[in-house]
């Protein structure tokens, strides 16, 4: 929501391709903006913010969680010159969809250069302190 308008939807998990979304994108965008419209829209305090819709199926979502607007929240498959640009739209029908639309579209996880190796963080779970020094010398 942004200026009380629903302007973005983006594909939560941004780090996989399902196969299912682009056949049913649009009844999932109506699920999502029908939901909104009964459960959270005039509801919320602020008319700036972000929220987190889980689709199981077409007759059940659920809400995750609020965050602020604004560049502190990720922006998923949008960029925030994107979202500003969406922002200042006053004519919008409908949101954007925005989903991975192939292997090929999968954008990196922005926290994987944070990340330990995952050979080492199974080691690292083992009572073996002796075979988590073999593999680290």
């Amino acid at each position: 929501m942004i200026f009380g308008v629903k302007k973005a939807i983006s594909q939560r998990d941004s780090e996989n391709y399902y196969d299912f979304i682009e056949p049913s994108a649009n009844q999932i965008m109506t699920n999502i903006v029908e939901f909104f419209n009964t459960h959270i829209q005039n509801k919320f305090p602020s008319v700036d913010f972000v929220v987190d819709i889980y689709r199981k199926d077409s007759n059940k979502l659920y809400i995750i969680d609020f965050n602020p607007w604004g560049p502190m929240t990720d922006s998923l498959l949008f960029d925030w010159p994107d979202i500003l640009t969406l922002s200042l739209q006053n004519n919008i029908e409908k949101p954007e969809f925005r989903y991975v639309n192939s292997h090929i579209g999968i954008k990196p996880n922005s926290y994987t250069q944070y990340a330990v190796p995952k050979d080492i963080a199974d080691i690292s779970r083992e009572r073996d302190i002796n075979k988590l020094a073999d593999v680290l010398s």
